[in-house]
């Protein structure tokens, strides 16, 4: 383990040394040759038939015949997938934030959980108690929100509508989103209220 400890450390002061024109990003070329054939876009295809088809199976809401649901899920992947072109608005960019974000969130969840397991010697028991308050949830309410918002995912919801005439798409985006943030908290409302 040490051995490839030593290794590691040599191969980072070796890169730390090397010339400018060899430190550029190597991924970038593949990246930008993958956006410009269009593979991002199928990523995210597959990325949307997987879930819906998850989702279908899991909660079984038209039975647990396979074929059904994964022709449900494939049509409302073709039917996502279509949307940037036609809205004009690709659906790539703000995935590939929103999960950059959400990832780095999960990374900070995890390394408290770690160190809060040093100080709390029952951790998942300290756990089970405050998961089954609503209070998670009203802070995982506004978390989500604020990932929407940074990653400019929200664009999503009002990139197919057209400014009326008169007012400016600034006023339009404060309206959406003032609209989107009461449906959540109605829900919110609605899930905490079960007990």
């Amino acid at each position: 383990m040490f051995r490839i400890f030593k290794i590691f450390v040599l191969l980072l002061i070796a890169l730390a040394f090397l010339p400018a024109s060899f430190a550029q990003n190597p991924f970038l070329d593949m990246i930008q040759s993958f956006r410009s054939s269009g593979i991002f876009d199928i990523f995210l295809f597959i990325l949307f038939f997987i879930v819906f088809y998850a989702i279908l199976m899991k909660s079984k809401v038209l039975g647990s015949n396979a074929g059904l649901n994964g022709t449900v899920a494939l049509i409302a992947a073709f039917l996502i997938s279509l949307y940037s072109t036609f809205t004009g608005f690709s659906l790539i960019e703000p995935m590939s934030r929103f999960f950059t974000q959400a990832s780095i969130v999960g990374l900070v969840f995890v390394a408290a959980l770690i160190i809060a397991s040093v100080f709390y010697p029952d951790l998942p028991k300290m756990l089970a108690e405050h998961f089954k308050s609503p209070t998670i949830l009203y802070i995982l309410i506004p978390l989500a929100l604020a990932l929407l918002i940074t990653s400019r995912s929200i664009w999503v919801f009002w990139a197919g509508f057209k400014a009326v005439p008169g007012t400016s798409s600034d006023v339009m985006i404060l309206v959406v989103g003032l609209i989107i943030f009461v449906v959540i908290l109605l829900i919110a409302a609605t899930i905490g209220g079960r007990k």
